[in-house]
């Protein structure tokens, strides 16, 4: 297995440590609560988990995926526009 590779796996199992109720959930993973209580709630399907450093470090992480793949969405949506407007 190449590093990348490694940290990749790494990096995804790191994720998988919160789970969205609902597989196909967009939502952003937040913390909630005060003191003793907080948690990692997302703010879509409200699946909840305590908020470890372990935790709050995967929904960083998470949020940060999700927010690139909206991004190259918009991109790749514009393209498509752009090829279109061009063969037309």
């Amino acid at each position: 297995m190449t590093p990348i590779e490694v940290l990749r796996r790494a990096n995804n199992e790191a994720i998988e440590r919160i789970q969205h109720t609902d597989p196909n959930c967009t939502g952003i993973w937040r913390v909630v609560g005060v003191f003793s209580d907080r948690r990692i709630q997302c703010d879509h399907c409200n699946a909840e988990y305590p908020a470890t450093p372990e935790n709050r470090q995967a929904a960083v992480d998470e949020n940060s995926a999700g927010t690139w793949l909206k991004h190259l969405a918009v991109c790749g949506a514009q393209l498509l526009e752009k090829e279109r407007r061009d063969h037309a």
